[in-house]
């Protein structure tokens, strides 16, 4: 019995000697990213407050600091955590954007509002005193060619008008008329011609000319997680428009590959595909819903973006649906052509221009 105890006494203090020794040298625990979770989180919840008082400059700046604190830690942070900070940076960006967009459209609308004469002399916006001339000039040219048809009914050809004989306005006439295209056998105004256009340095919007059609993709590809698509939109009426853009990009069974939320369009001049984030990053403005216009006869090439989650999803994305809301009322819609993955490789860095 003795012997025994003597035993047992000796496997217990080998076992105690064991975990003692079993805890020399154990690294430390990985570093938490707590702090920046629940900063992160305080800062869109923030932001949401901003938006709902309609306060969407400081909702942007407060979805900004959510997405500093996740950067600062999504390097390094593990599961849970890591999973966490990829929902709320998602979340964040997300109604960044959409806060951006609210913004301009207010202070698109703030910018539209007509100010009342008796509280301001200077009351009469550019568009309108446009919009006015334009009817003026509609009439004189109505009358001149009722004129015209009545003489030639008469006499059977146009009359010379001696000089002496012009009215005080033949200047003006005739500076119209050179200036807008004839008027059509409707007698409505024949679509404006339209400008030339600078050359494309990188070769991926053709030039226009009047066979041009109003919408047009000129190229779709995918940056990394990005997809990435080069539109156009002609307008070939003789009123300026302002646009709304609304990009829905969409996998090989016609369904949505990413959220409309997540998209965003840009100028194409000036847009740089060089930086980390091609929305959040963009130094450039991106084309709120009526804070562009395109004039009438002139043209508008910009960029349309969407974030997937990872590279293999973005490839999985074959096709834009891309539809053009007009200030007016009317639309333009277009399909691009599908796209397979394989050719939407990763391309060099394209030099646009600055």
């Amino acid at each position: 019995m003795k012997k025994l105890l003597q035993t047992v006494g000796c496997a217990t203090l080998f076992a105690l000697m064991s975990i003692e020794l079993s805890g020399c040298g154990t690294p430390p625990p990985p570093p938490s990213a707590k702090k920046q979770i629940g900063t992160a989180e305080e800062a869109i919840e923030t932001g949401n407050s901003m938006v709902r008082h309609q306060q969407f400059d400081l909702a942007v700046v407060e979805y900004e600091r959510a997405l500093s604190e996740i950067r600062s830690v999504e390097g390094w942070a593990r599961g849970n955590e890591a999973s966490r900070l990829g929902v709320l940076k998602d979340e964040a960006r997300s109604k960044k954007v959409s806060a951006e967009f609210e913004g301009k459209r207010k202070a698109s609308e703030a910018a539209l509002r007509v100010k009342s004469p008796a509280t301001d002399p200077k009351a009469a916006p550019v568009v309108d005193a446009a919009a006015e001339k334009m009817k003026a000039d509609k009439v004189k040219e109505a009358e001149l060619a009722a004129s015209n048809k009545a003489a030639l009914d008469s006499i059977g050809k146009a009359p010379k008008i001696a000089k002496k004989d012009e009215p005080e306005d033949a200047g003006d006439v005739a500076a119209t008329k050179a200036k807008k295209p004839e008027a059509g056998p409707d007698g409505e105004p024949a679509p404006a011609a339209v400008k030339a256009p600078p050359k494309d340095k990188n070769g991926i919007y053709q030039n226009v000319d009047e066979n041009t059609p109003p919408l047009v993709i000129a190229k779709l590809q995918r940056i990394g997680k990005f997809v990435v698509a080069y539109c156009q939109i002609y307008n070939k009426t003789n009123d300026g428009k302002r646009i709304s853009v609304y990009n829905f990009f969409k996998d090989r069974d016609n369904q949505i590959a990413i959220p409309q939320l997540t998209t965003a369009s840009f100028p194409y001049e000036r847009f740089s595909t060089k930086v980390k984030d091609l929305i959040a990053d963009q130094s450039v403005h991106n084309l709120a819903p009526n804070s562009e216009e395109v004039n009438g006869g002139e043209y508008l090439q910009f960029v349309s973006v969407g974030e997937c989650a990872t590279d293999e999803l973005a490839g999985k994305v074959a096709k834009l649906y891309l539809d053009v809301r007009f200030s007016d009322g009317t639309k333009v819609d277009l399909t691009s052509a599908e796209s397979g993955a394989a050719s939407m490789k990763i391309p060099e860095k394209i030099n646009l221009p600055k």
